[in-house]
């Protein structure tokens, strides 16, 4: 099993800034961020919390994790593509400068000067994506109704019968958390032995089996760069949609390809 927490050190005038994954979307693994955050504090650094792969399955809580920014995307948790959430500190927020300046962001303008609106408005350029956010509003509702218990307690036997029907591949290693470590239904497939890429592996599971995967390095090309792992991963991710029967389709899929090309 492989624990990797993906994160990135930047700065913003003159303090350090800590960006970081709080699940990790190759084996799931939910990162201890509030710690992260307050180790983080202590050192005056700022810290920006990648929460993509958490908004969808846990209880997002940005008061008790006291993160500086906290951002997601809307297509993760069943919102329009085009969608997402940024959260940052009022005082972290006023000192940033607008990448683009247009529409909705000025409140006046000279021949030679001009003054930005207040927050938020001086951030958001252009014509809002009006039908994206109320998209984005009703996924959120959503999943507020079904509740994260609901949720969790679900994907809580996804991830059981993860570790039961991925193990013993032919040919591949399996990137996932420990069973009984806390984490959401997510687990990658690198095929080592197989003559095959993750690329090709994920067509064929398409192709042949209807199931639908993602393939490539997963923006963590320095995990895979590590271990040599020059062939990508398959990552299975399941969620609210998937069964339990599901999972040992996948598995049985995998086996009958690995198989043939091992």
């Amino acid at each position: 099993m492989v624990k990797y927490i993906k994160f990135g050190v930047y700065f913003f005038r003159g303090r350090s800034i800590l960006a970081i994954g709080y699940i990790s979307n190759i084996n799931g693994v939910i990162n201890p961020i509030g710690e992260i955050c307050k180790i983080a504090r202590e050192y005056n650094v700022i810290t920006v919390i990648d929460a993509a792969q958490a908004a969808p399955h846990i209880p997002l809580d940005v008061i008790a994790l006291d993160c500086d920014f906290l951002a997601f995307s809307g297509h993760k948790i069943l919102g329009p593509a085009g969608t997402g959430v940024l959260y940052g500190k009022y005082e972290l927020l006023e000192a940033l400068e607008p990448l683009i300046l247009a529409g909705g962001t000025v409140d006046k303008v000279t021949h030679n000067s001009f003054s930005l609106k207040p927050l938020p408005h001086r951030l958001e350029p252009g014509t809002p994506n009006i039908s994206g956010v109320l998209g984005l509003g009703a996924a959120v509702s959503y999943i507020q109704n079904m509740t994260f218990d609901t949720i969790m307690a679900h994907e809580k036997k996804l991830i059981e019968a993860m570790h039961e029907s991925l193990g013993n591949l032919p040919g591949a290693k399996i990137l996932s958390a420990k069973p009984g470590s806390n984490q959401i239904a997510v687990a990658s497939v690198v095929p080592i032995e197989a003559n095959i890429d993750s690329d090709a592996l994920c067509q064929v599971l398409s192709d042949s089996f209807q199931i639908m995967t993602r393939s490539g390095f997963h923006c963590v090309h320095q995990l895979f760069n590590h271990y040599a792992f020059n062939k990508g991963a398959v990552r299975i991710s399941a969620y609210i949609y998937n069964t339990v029967e599901d999972i040992y389709k996948v598995a049985e899929a995998l086996r009958i390809v690995l198989n043939q090309v091992t």
